[in-house]
């Protein structure tokens, strides 16, 4: 099974082309507008090829899009051009690069979406969040609750594993998702799901005055 950059790497192109913009898509876009404000400066982590990053640019002040997947930043950097955004950058790196130690305590808002259960210590993401945010600081984010899937979903990613067409994944079940969470310093403000389609949980804390 390949690591989690590699498996990245070479699946970004075909993952970009599969990402489809509906109404839960637009949803999303305008809950994060709502949440965050005008003058929000954001991180949004592991951003992929930066759908959501750019869809949220015009919505706050400023937003950087982080991944580590050099195929998905270029893809991002691209489209950012194009839509001449000045707002918004991209990063290829994971989120405890030491060149993001000069964020801490700065941003407004985070944005995680489908991330936290790729990375390999999702306590550890948490608390990095937690230090990159300011007092008030908000956290949106979804994720899968996979130890809370069907037996027969959670075999047929490992076999998908197995034959490399599925990254690394950490599972966890929703009660367990909701305490990394409180554990790292955050009050859950909101936890449900809206798309059932894609049955992430959709979680929106925040960091504590």
């Amino acid at each position: 099974m390949p690591n989690a950059q590699t498996f990245w790497e070479k699946s970004a192109r075909k993952y970009d082309a599969q990402t489809r913009k509906g109404p839960n898509f637009a949803a999303r876009i305008q809950r994060c507008a709502d949440w965050l404000g005008p003058d929000a400066r954001v991180l949004d982590a592991g951003c992929a090829s930066g759908h959501i990053t750019l869809d949220l640019a015009p919505h706050v002040s400023h937003v950087l899009g982080v991944d580590i997947a050099q195929t998905h930043i270029d893809l991002a950097a691209e489209r950012a051009a194009e839509r001449g955004l000045t707002n918004a950058e991209f990063v290829c790196a994971p989120i405890d690069d030491p060149r993001f130690d000069q964020l801490a305590g700065t941003l407004d808002g985070i944005t995680c979406f489908a991330l936290l259960h790729l990375v390999d210590d999702p306590k550890a993401t948490l608390a990095r969040f937690h230090q990159l945010l300011k007092p008030n600081g908000q956290l949106i984010l979804e994720a899968p609750c996979l130890s809370d899937y069907s037996f027969a979903i959670r075999w047929l990613i490992v076999v998908m594993q197995w034959v490399g067409k599925a990254p690394p994944i950490v599972n966890f079940t929703l009660a367990e998702l909701e305490a990394m969470i409180r554990d790292a310093g955050f009050e859950v403000l909101e936890s449900t799901v809206h798309n059932p389609k894609s049955g992430q949980q959709a979680i929106h804390a925040r960091k504590p005055a």
